[in-house]
């Protein structure tokens, strides 16, 4: 195992239960995520030890599995490399996208409601969304994921009638609420 020692993508606090398996799922065993990014996250169970180093992540709520490699691991918990599928010759975009089925909800700056919304596809630079209020949204949103303790400050780049991509701001400093205040 190769432990590079630098992760790719900010984590978010994650509590998540998953089923962890061999890549001819053969053998799995249940698990729970933690700090998560989409590059990569941290798993803890007691059964740690009898994974091998590829593996296969099925998480509720995402339509297929993810490909994965153990680059560490302790007697109950392990760091898993996600392998995304590599992009087509085709792809303009700098992050591979990974097809998935998950609900999420759109808020303002306040952290008010705006819509509910499935996140189709996700990069760690960004997702597409479906949702029926897309034309009535703000260009900058925050989308909340189940699973992570804190939304996501997005930037609709493009929008149709029930579908747009968003950008992940990740380092916009949103939570530097002195930017906001009044002097």
């Amino acid at each position: 195992m190769e432990n590079t020692g630098q992760r790719q993508a900010r984590r978010s606090k994650l509590a998540l239960p998953a089923a962890v398996c061999d890549r001819q799922r053969q053998n799995s065993i249940h698990c729970m995520i933690h700090d998560g990014s989409i590059s990569g996250c941290k798993i803890v169970s007691r059964e740690v030890p009898k994974l091998p180093d590829k593996i296969l992540m099925i998480v509720p709520d995402l339509v297929q599995s993810i490909q994965g490699r153990i680059v560490w691991r302790t007697d109950n918990s392990a760091g898993i490399q996600f392998e995304w599928e590599t992009n087509r010759p085709d792809e303009r975009r700098n992050f591979p996208r990974q097809r998935i089925h998950l609900p999420a909800t759109i808020l303002d700056y306040g952290y008010n409601k705006l819509a509910d919304c499935f996140i189709c596809d996700a990069s760690r630079s960004g997702c597409r969304i479906s949702s029926e209020a897309l034309s009535e949204l703000p260009d900058d949103i925050l989308i909340e994921i189940l699973g992570l303790t804190e939304p996501i400050l997005s930037l609709i780049v493009w929008r149709n009638d029930n579908m747009a991509g968003l950008e992940f701001m990740w380092n916009n400093k949103l939570f530097m609420l002195d930017d906001y205040a009044e002097v």
